[in-house]
């Protein structure tokens, strides 16, 4: 079992981030196989800014669209994780 693991920087470049996370999942998937995963942390957002949100939300849902998974804080409470699953729901509709 082979484990790789990128943490991303570039803040100031957050937009085309966005873009590269959608590339980097389809190379993994090529090169690895489809047990590739691509996950997101729910701090950086879309302006480029680093800022714990605790949610998906307008701010990193940039980042979460083209991943496999999205990390959030612990700190995230049961109402948060409620909104969170019927955001994802209706992206996925």
């Amino acid at each position: 079992m082979n484990f790789e693991c990128w943490l991303t920087g570039g803040l100031e470049q957050a937009r085309a981030l966005a873009a590269w996370l959608s590339l980097l999942e389809s190379e993994l998937i090529k090169r690895i196989g489809p047990h590739a995963e691509v996950s997101w942390y729910d701090s950086v957002i879309f302006s480029g800014g680093l800022s714990w949100q605790n949610r998906l939300n307008v701010f990193n849902l940039p980042f979460f669209i083209p991943s496999t998974s999205f990390f959030s804080n612990y700190s995230v409470s049961h109402m948060l994780l409620v909104s969170l699953d019927s955001k994802i729901r209706y992206l996925l509709l």
